[in-house]
């Protein structure tokens, strides 16, 4: 209604993926994560713990993966 076009004018990304992005047009890029290596990531650190472990002495990330779609535009060029 703004008259605001995506990506043209301003780029989307989401922070979660949901099944109701396929359908929007133009599908809107977005940051996904396996749930099944969160669980795994979460029954190792609480099993850790319980061995005794203290959860500062290991550092391990999930980092989500990033599922390009068509609403990232280019970055304007400076004049």
């Amino acid at each position: 209604k703004a008259g605001i076009r995506v990506p043209d004018d301003l780029s989307l990304i989401s922070r979660y993926d949901s099944d109701f992005l396929n359908f929007l047009d133009p599908e809107p890029a977005r940051y996904q994560y396996d749930p099944k290596k969160m669980a795994h990531k979460i029954h190792s650190d609480l099993e850790s713990r319980i061995q005794g472990d203290t959860l500062k002495a290991k550092t391990s990330l999930i980092m989500p993966d990033y599922s390009p779609g068509g609403s990232v535009g280019t970055a304007p060029h400076e004049k």
